[in-house]
């Protein structure tokens, strides 16, 4: 069986020395590549267009729920455009507490950042060095949604609150919204109408 396949390689090899014979190897190559492409489940291209689309969808998702929650945050392009370099998925203008964990305990959030995986030890890990503790050393304690779960266990970091889904209602605390009036276009006015918020 070996001198079979030792065989075919010198003929392989014979055939290639010619103009034909290299088209030939030249045409079984992309075949070979694009089986091993179709094949590959995760490295593939394929695979990273399905992997940053669902990312891209997830995103999507945690800015809808912020939305929703009427919490106001800059956008990760949002914060690149300001020429901020370590960025998050979402840096809230004004932090947040939820609610999270077996203890049920109040966590300060500052940023979000949104994971379209399961969050297994070794890639939070990783994750945690490289880019976690960036956020929280520019932006302070943040949260960490790995929408397809995560190992139980992995909730041990006092900075970075993991979680499953975005927090319910209950679970959220913000500060109140202000309510500040315009002041008037006249200085007098302007004099009086500041006079009166001051004293209330």
């Amino acid at each position: 069986m070996l001198e079979q396949q030792k065989h075919k390689e010198q003929q392989l090899l014979h055939e290639s020395s010619s103009a034909s014979g290299v088209r030939l190897v030249l045409q079984r190559l992309q075949a070979d590549v694009v089986r091993c492409v179709h094949a590959d489940s995760s490295y593939s291209p394929y695979c990273d267009m399905a992997k940053s689309l669902a990312g891209l969808e997830h995103e999507a998702k945690l800015y809808a729920e912020l939305a929703r929650a009427d919490i106001p945050f800059w956008t990760e392009q949002q914060l690149r455009q300001k020429g901020m370099f370590k960025t998050p998925d979402a840096l809230l203008q004004v932090p947040i507490c939820a609610r999270a964990g077996p203890d049920h305990r109040w966590h300060l959030v500052h940023w979000i950042d949104s994971k379209a995986s399961f969050g297994d030890e070794r890639t939070h890990s990783s994750q945690l060095e490289a880019q976690y503790r960036t956020y929280t050393n520019r932006y302070g304690p943040g949260l960490v949604i790995y929408w397809f779960s995560f190992l139980s266990g992995m909730e041990n970091d006092a900075e970075v609150l993991l979680l499953e889904t975005f927090p319910g209602q209950s679970d959220l605390l913000q500060l109140p919204r202000l309510q500040v009036p315009q002041l008037g276009a006249s200085a007098a006015g302007t004099t009086d109408q500041a006079a009166v918020l001051c004293a209330q």
